[in-house]
């Protein structure tokens, strides 16, 4: 990877970071703020030829939504780490590496990071764990999923050379 498309890959994770933080916190989807940066990790992870570093990468985007969140800290950085990883292992190995089932694969370790976040951070605070899965838990899972499919061309010009099949 050149020096080049390195600065292309942080220019647009900090964009990504800063309309999550203040674009999407004012103007919210149904009520709920979408992970941004999380859905571009996923994309970039479903696009990737090679594992290699990736789930670093992935948790030093964890780790600064971490630290700009005000949650546990290194709960997002294993989190984002852990989804790239099963995101890449489920749409490169089970799933053949289409495009459709690069989106299966991230909406499931969406679903997945988030049910962990929100137990990890918030299961003492509010104990309908179930109620919390129905209202935000799924919408947002489905509302990462559909920004991970229109950034899955940026990821894939990005990070990978791998051909999509629909």
């Amino acid at each position: 990877m050149n020096r080049m498309n390195k600065f292309k890959i942080f220019f647009v994770c900090t964009a990504l970071f800063f309309l999550e933080r203040v674009f999407f916190t004012r103007f919210e989807i149904f009520g709920l703020v979408p992970w941004l940066l999380f859905s571009f990790v996923m994309a970039g992870a479903a696009a990737k030829e090679e594992l290699g570093t990736y789930p670093v990468f992935a948790g030093v985007c964890g780790l600064a939504v971490d630290l700009a969140g005000g949650g546990a800290t290194g709960v997002g950085m294993i989190l984002y780490a852990l989804a790239a990883g099963g995101v890449f292992l489920l749409s490169r190995c089970v799933l053949r590496e289409g495009f459709l089932t690069s989106a299966l694969a991230v909406f499931i370790f969406s679903l997945a990071a988030e049910s962990l976040y929100c137990i990890m951070n918030y299961a003492k605070a509010n104990p309908e764990i179930l109620s919390v899965f129905i209202r935000i838990i799924l919408p947002l899972a489905v509302i990462n999923t559909v920004f991970a499919l229109v950034l899955f061309p940026i990821a894939k010009r990005l990070f990978g050379q791998r051909r999509i099949i629909f």
